[in-house]
């Protein structure tokens, strides 16, 4: 595996991030019309055949090469995110309208991780051919099998919800916050300390990374003497969810 040089990913890390911040702050604009393509250069043209352009109102022209960036998301499955790529091209057309990054236009390619760990090791496979600078945005508990891939080709993850030991150990990954360990201990704190629980019940998706809820809120509760009361898992495409509410609220 080759060496890593952190300093460099942390730089194009927080170029981007900083790019989509600027993105987030502008006007609202329309978003692209269709996602379907394997890429999108937004307000900058025409791409490959294959690929879909997402025109934007572009006030500068944009002259140099592309700056590729891919979009990892689950288009469904227990944990769908079919909107990320949207979200991407919505932010690209406006960094692009704004002149890009250096007069370059920020070119999305999309790759559908498919809530598999065959599909997820393609799509970091894809990346590297693909010759992306970054992967942005992705919730995946398959991280671990694309991660090391982009490590070894020096392509960071920026944005990504952690959701596997991958996203916290790996050089590669950028996250803008604590994801799943976070969410699960501050919900759990905020339901005792601010909403004054003296109980606390848990009510999640019947998947294997979603059983580290229960692990993350104990260890916020512990603090007040407390722990998980209930940890009830659903299954996915439960249609009756009667006897989930009843476990849950078994107890007090």
């Amino acid at each position: 595996m080759q060496m890593i040089r952190r300093p460099a990913m942390v730089s194009l890390a927080f170029a981007l991030s900083a790019s989509l911040l600027v993105a987030a702050c502008g006007d609202d604009g329309d978003s692209a019309d269709d996602t379907s393509g394997a890429a999108t250069t937004a307000g900058a043209g025409t791409t490959a055949a294959a690929d879909t352009t997402a025109a934007a109102d572009t006030t500068v022209e944009l002259t140099g090469e592309p700056v590729r960036v891919m979009v990892f998301y689950e288009a469904t499955g227990a944990v769908a995110t079919p909107e990320v790529p949207e979200g991407a091209i919505a932010a690209a057309e406006k960094i692009n309208s704004l002149g890009g990054i250096d007069g370059s236009p920020i070119e999305i390619v999309e790759c559908n991780l498919a809530n598999d760990p065959n599909a997820a090791r393609e799509c970091g496979n894809q990346a590297v051919s693909e010759g992306v600078v970054a992967v942005v945005g992705p919730v995946s508990a398959n991280a671990g099998e694309y991660m090391p891939i982009l490590e070894a080709a020096q392509i960071p993850v920026v944005g990504n919800v952690p959701a596997a030991a991958a996203d916290f150990t790996s050089p590669a990954s950028f996250p803008l916050y604590g994801g799943l360990v976070s969410a699960s201990g501050g919900l759990a704190d905020v339901l005792v300390s601010e909403a004054g629980a003296t109980t606390v019940s848990l009510a999640r998706i019947d998947l294997a990374a979603a059983a580290a809820i229960a692990i993350f809120a104990n260890q916020a509760l512990s603090k007040d003497g407390l722990a998980v009361n209930n940890d009830v898992s659903i299954p996915v495409g439960a249609p009756d969810m009667a006897t989930y509410v009843a476990a849950v609220l078994e107890g007090g």
